[in-house]
């Protein structure tokens, strides 16, 4: 299936509306409960599913959810949504097998429940890893990301560009900041903790200083790799407070993300 037949399909799937319209509250009975309920949850975003915007990402989780008829909190307003949040939102073009959301919930369900319930709701190329319920509300922010690259076309002197960028004290790439906003540049090296070739093509680790950080497609184009045939995924997240969970499903040792 082809990138736009995909992101068609899924789209058809959750603008329809008539469901989540029927499920939310009324807007005029704005939800207070007097206990709130946060559960983790940890999505692998593969395939053609990978090009999904972060707002598209969340329109199709929000619908998963509905359909998997968690208890859901919404905001308050006319146009009620889930209070959903992502910590660290995906990319485009990156996959993920530890994109990490935040739900709160209108009451206390089970790991095993939540999981069971929203694993078979979830579209394909889109898997539920892991469900932490009883999570504490607090503020999550990542302290280093592993990524997985892999590459259709290996240049023979890649182990040259890769010790050449990482002998350098400053590499500086022009970001992107999307529609009618002016590129800006900033210096990438810092953020680069490694960078080693692997059989299907390169290993990157990077840090963060708040929210920013290095991407992968600035580290492609800064060993000379931009457009060339690359997937990369983003297989790992440390979390500088991991979301632990009174109740896991699966049960799992939790190391990083």
């Amino acid at each position: 299936m082809s990138n736009s037949t995909c992101w068609t399909a899924a789209r058809n799937d959750w603008n329809e509306r008539e469901m989540t319209t029927a499920m939310r509250p009324e807007a005029t009975t704005p939800q207070t409960p007097t206990t709130r309920h946060f559960v983790a949850l940890r999505l692998a975003i593969e395939g053609d599913l990978r090009f999904l915007s972060h707002h598209d990402e969340l329109r199709l989780l929000s619908r998963a959810l509905l359909r998997a008829e968690w208890p859901l909190a919404w905001s308050e307003g006319f146009n009620p949504i889930p209070r959903i949040t992502a910590p660290l939102p995906r990319g485009l073009g990156v996959a993920s097998l530890a994109d990490l959301f935040v739900i709160e919930l209108a009451e206390s369900w089970p790991a095993e429940r939540l999981f069971d319930s929203l694993a078979v709701a979830l579209p394909q190329q889109c898997r539920l890893m892991r469900v932490d319920a009883g999570v504490a509300p607090k503020g999550l922010s990542a302290r280093r990301v592993g990524y997985s690259i892999t590459l259709e076309e290996r240049p023979a002197e890649l182990s040259t560009r890769i010790a050449a960028f990482l002998n350098e004290r400053r590499v500086i790439a022009q970001r992107d900041f999307g529609p009618k906003k002016q590129p800006r540049p900033i210096d990438i090296r810092g953020f680069v903790e490694e960078l080693t070739e692997t059989d299907d093509g390169l290993w990157l680790t990077t840090n963060f200083d708040g929210q920013q950080s290095a991407r992968p497609s600035e580290i492609l184009d800064a060993i000379g790799m931009a457009g060339h045939d690359a997937v990369a995924t983003r297989e790992r997240i440390e979390w500088t407070n991991e979301p632990e969970g009174r109740d896991t499903w699966p049960p799992t040792e939790r190391t990083m993300s």
